[in-house]
């Protein structure tokens, strides 16, 4: 964790520059969300999925493009 930097980009003199980690958190898994089935949840994504790719084909079967497009 310590990279160093012997110029510095903005003030161009020399000088040690050291990496200030950044602080990061975790979190915890809710007890809904354990509740439910992997597979049921992808399932109902692929569904949802499916029904928006059967509107964006259908939008784009009604379309007409141009060689300007």
């Amino acid at each position: 964790m310590s990279d160093n930097r012997e110029v510095c980009v903005c003030a161009r003199r020399l000088t040690d520059f050291e990496k200030i980690p950044q602080p990061f958190t975790t979190v915890a898994a809710t007890p809904t969300s354990s509740k439910r089935k992997v597979g049921d949840t992808t399932k109902e994504d692929i569904e949802d999925n499916r029904k928006i790719l059967k509107q964006m084909k259908k939008e784009a079967r009604s379309s007409e493009f141009t060689l300007d497009d």
